[in-house]
């Protein structure tokens, strides 16, 4: 089973990098990684960064 790297899911969101972030995903539902890890740890992870950066983030 293939390691999930979340930091590059989160980096891809981050940077609007929208096919490698898409080819990150689907490898991580290939590779079964839980649907939850995927959000929390890449995508709701870079959602957060991204409204820092805009300021607008609000905890």
């Amino acid at each position: 089973m293939a390691m999930t790297d979340f930091n590059e899911i989160k980096e891809s969101l981050v940077t609007l990098n929208k096919e490698h972030l898409l080819e990150l995903v689907n490898a991580a539902i290939q590779a079964d990684t839980p649907a939850a890890n995927i959000l929390n740890k890449g995508l709701i992870s870079g959602m957060d960064i991204v409204g820092e950066k805009r300021g607008f983030y609000d905890p």
